[in-house]
């Protein structure tokens, strides 16, 4: 009989142990999402920089191309030519354009980091609600094996053991506690 006990405590407590196992899945799924949710938000963070770092090496190419041109005007002065020369003007409107190009290809750089960053985060928040998700598909597998063992163990007691006998009304009336009709 004393091993009887042992194995209701094992289907008890491999029972408890899976829900505690359920209860664990569940919440590393909810951490998991919320370490990715995480990372989401340092990859937005990054992404705003992206755009701002972009826009100011956009500045940065502006002013050189101010610089550029101030000094062509300069030489050309020197050298005797008007900043209304037809050359003057073509190599004024050439390093304008380059520096234009060069200062908005700048910008699209940083959007583009920006953009890959975004897209980062947006793949680290699905990996987090996978990762939740699995964590409660996990916890559904626990809670089914406690379940499992408790029937399992309740089985093979059953098995053991069986059910004490149904006593029926033909027993209990007829030839049982209450025979020929007189109540005691």
């Amino acid at each position: 009989m004393e091993l009887d006990y042992l194995q209701i405590a094992g289907t008890a407590l491999q029972a408890k142990g899976a829900g505690d196992a359920a209860r664990g899945a569940r919440r590393a799924g909810r951490r998991q999402r919320q370490a990715k949710e995480f990372e989401a938000a340092g990859l937005e963070t990054a992404a705003g920089q992206a755009v701002a770092a972009g826009q100011q090496r956009s500045f940065e190419e502006q002013r050189r191309a101010r610089l550029v041109a101030s000094r062509a005007v300069a030489l050309s002065a020197a050298g005797g030519g008007g900043a209304t020369d037809p050359t003057v003007v073509k190599l004024l409107s050439d390093l304008e354009g380059e520096g234009a190009y060069r200062a908005a290809v700048q910008v699209y750089q940083g959007e583009e980091e920006a953009r890959v960053l975004r897209q980062r985060a947006a793949g680290a928040r699905y990996e987090g609600g996978m990762a939740e998700e699995a964590g409660a598909a996990r916890t559904g597998a626990y809670r089914t094996a406690g379940a499992g063992a408790l029937l399992s163990g309740g089985a093979s007691l059953y098995a053991k053991y069986g059910l004490p006998a149904k006593s029926t009304y033909s027993d209990t009336f007829a030839g049982g506690s209450l025979a020929g009709g007189a109540v005691r």
